[in-house]
């Protein structure tokens, strides 16, 4: 159960906050939680790695012409995948910065990681899910990345500084307001998110392992983490490749509100 809601909070827009409140607060979930973590990450990474196979390759394929011909980043002599690296990276970097050096600062401060902030946190995300596939136009296609769109879309993901904001749901959002087609949307936001499942799982490798995972979680209970783990991911990429729309997007703000009103009841709940 604790690797389905790891899962599907990092594939879906529930706030990260949720975890930690079910397992300490509700539910007294008792495995190790980085042992877990590494192994939600890594069957995730796994999963994205493998979905978008022909994506990765033709973008390590672009780095590798870049840093042989660096002339080949003229705007005039750009190929399509060193333009999709360049705005991946524009994406990726901040996120992931503020994310792996600002998040855990937040998450110790009690003032800022209180649960009524965190539902009004998730309100506002549901708004911004609102407002977003309304402003949508979808203008630019799966070909039509703009490295300014990068920009703009990156100062949005700087919220999820705060663990009430999923990235995934920031993605989307940030897609949205720039006018990308839904197809666009899934595309890049779920290669943004493979990014940062990569590099959290390569992160961890500093302090755990598969084989620490399966000794300390025991190598039945791990087995069992990485299939769940990766049958969710991959289940809901396919899912969410085939259904993500503009309904989606009310689907997920009607989420939100939920989770808004779960940290409200939270707060009147004894520990």
């Amino acid at each position: 159960m604790e690797a389905l809601f790891l899962a599907l909070t990092r594939l879906i827009p529930l706030a990260p906050a949720i975890n930690e409140s079910l397992a300490h607060r509700l539910l007294h979930w008792s495995l190790p939680v980085q042992e877990l973590e590494f192994l939600v990450l890594l069957t995730g990474s796994i999963a994205f790695l493998v979905f978008f196979r022909y994506d990765w390759l033709g973008m390590i394929s672009a780095g590798l012409t870049t840093i042989a011909r660096p002339f080949s980043l003229r705007p005039d002599r750009r190929t399509l995948d060193q333009h999709t690296l360049i705005f991946l990276s524009l994406v990726f970097i901040p996120s992931f910065l503020v994310s792996h050096f600002v998040r855990p600062l937040i998450q110790e401060n009690e003032n800022l990681s209180h649960p009524l902030i965190a539902g009004g946190l998730s309100l506002v995300l549901a708004f911004l899910f609102r407002f977003s596939h309304r402003w949508n136009k979808r203008i630019f296609g799966l070909n039509h990345l703009k490295l300014f769109h990068g920009l703009l879309i990156a100062g949005v993901t700087l919220l999820c500084a705060h663990p009430a904001f999923s990235l995934i749901g920031l993605l989307w959002i940030g897609f949205a307001l720039t006018n990308y087609h839904y197809e666009a949307v899934f595309k890049y936001s779920m290669l943004t998110l493979g990014l940062h499942l990569v590099f959290q799982t390569i992160g961890l490798l500093g302090h755990t392992g598969l084989k620490s995972a399966f000794e300390q979680l025991g190598a039945l209970n791990a087995l069992a983490i990485l299939v769940l783990s990766f049958s969710v991911f991959w289940i809901g990429l396919e899912h969410l490749q085939k259904t993500l729309s503009e309904t989606t997007f009310k689907t997920f703000q009607w989420l939100n509100i939920l989770v808004a009103v779960f940290f409200t009841v939270l707060y009147f709940v004894p520990a």
